[in-house]
């Protein structure tokens, strides 16, 4: 038994069949709408810039609730915003690239949300925390000083006697 052996053939496009006659391009509207153009060298450049930004936006959130803070998140926050202006802006231009920028604008989408939730848990957690250490060097518990011997074996532990 050979793959494919049980299904019925394709059947041919034939240009002349009138039901592909008034179908022009792949783009959502109108069955009988232009053609596509081709994209410019402008509009493919922004494409490029968008899907960059998209991308940044998308792995600065998870990345900022560890590593970055509230900074890499209002970053990736402001990346995916631009990411999404210029997808939208593309997507209704109506050239070749507006079918991938459409679908490239959930992903910008995507990526300004994570970005956005990641900066409220990273402002969650920097002012519940701030005052329990302001209160830490007021009262002199917290060092900040290097030459206190942080991490050196000089000393006797607090822990071990």
């Amino acid at each position: 038994m050979t793959i494919g052996q049980n299904t019925p053939p394709d059947p041919s496009r034939n240009p002349e069949d009138p039901g592909c006659q008034g179908r022009t391009s792949d783009l959502p509207g109108d069955p009988g709408s232009l053609p596509a153009r081709q994209p410019s060298a402008r509009e493919v450049s922004d494409f490029k810039t968008a899907r960059t930004l998209a991308t940044v936006a998308s792995v600065a959130g998870p990345v900022s609730v560890f590593f970055g803070g509230m900074p890499l998140s209002v970053a990736g926050a402001v990346c995916g915003a631009i990411a999404l202006r210029r997808f939208g802006r593309l997507a209704a231009e109506g050239s070749e690239l507006s079918m991938a920028a459409a679908r490239l604008m959930r992903s910008s989408v995507i990526g300004l949300i994570v970005c956005v939730v990641a900066f409220a848990l990273n402002a969650y957690s920097f002012f519940t925390v701030l005052p329990e250490v302001l209160q830490m060097m007021e009262f002199g518990e917290l060092d900040l000083s290097v030459e206190s011997g942080v991490g050196s074996a000089s000393g006797q532990s607090a822990t071990w006697g």
